[in-house]
């Protein structure tokens, strides 16, 4: 899956140019990783930058077995990646699940989002192929 990553995606702070800001205010994405922990994330924040950390949203890694018998039947390798999906959800709770879709992640949540035709169909046929092979569980 590579390494976690972090994202200062909102900064607060101050009320004019020539005035030095009473406050400064950040909000941090920092995806998580298989094996680490919050509070271990939090300790470390907390101990070498000395800040106030407060979570205000918690979404574990997908993480599912590559050889559980359903992402078996899906006939895709299976790889890690360094996006969030709702699918981790599942996984959380014990539902097999996988992010699997058409298209490059490069150009998913862009102002220019698109997805090839091509791979429209590619994805399909994929889909098509698993729904109708016997059940995994046979």
């Amino acid at each position: 899956m590579g390494s976690p990553t972090t994202n200062v995606g909102l900064i607060r702070g101050g009320s004019q140019l020539n005035i030095v800001p009473d406050y400064c205010e950040i909000e941090v994405d920092r995806r998580t990783v298989p094996g680490e922990t919050h509070e271990e994330i939090l300790r470390h924040l907390r101990e070498r930058l000395s800040v106030e950390v407060e979570l205000i949203g918690v979404c574990d890694p997908l993480y599912t077995d590559p050889q559980n018998p359903f992402v078996r039947a899906l006939g895709q390798e299976t790889v890690g990646a360094p996006w969030f999906c709702d699918a981790a959800f599942f996984a959380k709770s014990g539902i097999p699940a996988v992010a699997f879709g058409p298209g490059s992640i490069a150009q998913a949540h862009t102002a220019d989002e698109f997805v090839e035709l091509d791979e429209v169909f590619r994805a399909a046929r994929i889909i098509e192929k698993f729904l109708l092979a016997p059940g995994p569980m046979a």
